[in-house]
């Protein structure tokens, strides 16, 4: 009876051995490729896993709920978006001292009482009294965030879409703000012992650093990333740019540029962008100079400073009011020179479109050959003009904001 048993077992084990060097030998190349292609998904699985929660584990204040609470409504608000910006945007009249900026594809009104944003379609986002009213508002906004202070005054106030989030005050009255995307921010204020001063904060709007500056501060940009500091200042010789890196106290490059400046606004993380009275520039933030327009006489009436590069609008005839209008892209070299008989007076950059306005007339431009690709008759009272995707823009009012786009 064993004997059989262990012959009937010997028979079931080869028999299963047999099978299965059967199936072994069916699985053939493409089998064995399966096989490995299983494996190697399960391990890319595990490290994805992984790089998960170490990212969540150093980017921990990115998951706070408040933050997740923002995304939300960020997210909630995208159906708006869409097409939006070819609608009017209607809003409150903040009164002839109001400032009025586009933020976020919608609009924010920083009139002397209060503070309101509003989104695409025109819903009010929020709206905040202050405390204390302001003579001068101003307002400055990056991709997510918006700084409205009180010009030559010392209070200023830190928002997103959707709240507050930080209100401060400064020593010495404010003359200026630069304010990156990552939140990172500086005012330019009055010095104490110094012709100015430039005060550094983090996105925790902690003050990082104070500089001191022998000349009158003009424009203190961030870069996109925050990393970078640029201080433009007036100097007897011309326009003085230092670069500080985040976190630093001394200068790491500069340049002397020809001019009184401006404006100065980063294209990029490590390119920056100079206006002043005799040219615009790009310089690298290790201090070399990319591009050089010079105006030859003309005068800067308006200008713009986005991703995409700068256009600025000359006058090259007091007499007459005529002007040219050049654009150049992020690195400097030139894209498009136009002419007109009269004085454009606000300008924008789009992708592929340059904005211009004059009196009650809008010119789309090409930015591929200067021509005139379109031009609209618009209401007069208008107060500037911003671009807001590849083929729009919208023409700032103090009660609303029309779109203007390439038919």
């Amino acid at each position: 009876m064993d004997g059989q048993q262990e012959k009937s077992t010997a028979l079931v084990t080869r028999g299963e051995t047999a099978l299965t060097a059967g199936a072994e030998k069916e699985l053939g190349y493409w089998g064995k490729n399966a096989h490995r292609l299983t494996v190697l998904s399960r391990i890319l699985l595990l490290l994805l896993v992984a790089f998960v929660l170490v990212f969540t584990l150093v980017n921990y204040r990115a998951f706070s709920p408040l933050s997740l609470y923002y995304f939300g409504q960020d997210i909630k608000g995208l159906p708006a978006q869409v097409g939006g910006e070819e609608l009017p945007l209607y809003y409150d009249y903040g009164g002839e001292a109001a400032a009025v900026v586009a933020y976020r594809g919608g609009a924010c009104v920083a009139s002397p009482t209060h503070v309101k944003i509003y989104a695409t379609d025109g819903e009010l986002l929020l709206s905040l009294a202050h405390a204390r009213a302001m003579k001068a508002p101003r307002a400055v906004v990056s991709r997510d965030y918006l700084i409205v202070y009180d010009f030559g005054s010392t209070d200023f106030l830190v928002f997103n879409a959707h709240d507050l989030l930080h209100e401060g005050k400064t020593d010495a009255p404010i003359l200026g703000v630069g304010l990156s995307d990552a939140g990172c921010f500086s005012l330019i204020t009055a010095g104490e012992g110094a012709l100015s001063a430039v005060e550094l904060y983090d996105a925790g709007f902690r003050r990082t650093h104070s500089f001191g500056r022998a000349a009158a501060t003009v424009a203190a940009p961030l870069s996109g990333d925050g990393r970078t500091l640029a201080l433009v200042g007036a100097t007897r010789t011309g326009a003085q740019v230092d670069f500080i890196s985040f976190g630093e106290s001394e200068a790491r490059a500069g340049v002397t540029l020809a001019g009184f400046p401006l404006a100065a606004a980063f294209t990029t993380n490590g390119v920056l962008t100079v206006l002043t009275t005799e040219g615009l520039y790009t310089v690298t933030s290790m201090g070399k100079t990319l591009a050089a327009t010079d105006f030859a006489g003309g005068v800067p009436l308006a200008y713009d400073i986005s991703a995409q590069g700068a256009v600025v609008s000359l006058q090259t005839d007091s007499l007459t009011g005529a002007t040219t209008v050049i654009a150049v892209g992020a690195r400097g070299r030139e894209r498009m020179r136009a002419h007109f008989a009269e004085a454009v007076t606000a300008v924008a950059l789009g992708d592929t479109l340059v904005f211009a306005l004059s009196g009650e007339t809008a010119s789309l431009l090409s930015l591929r050959n200067g021509e005139v690709a379109e031009t609209k008759k618009i209401p007069a009272g208008w107060r500037g003009i911003t671009a807001t995707d590849r083929h729009s823009a919208r023409i700032i009012y103090p009660a609303m904001a029309l779109p203007l786009t390439e038919n």
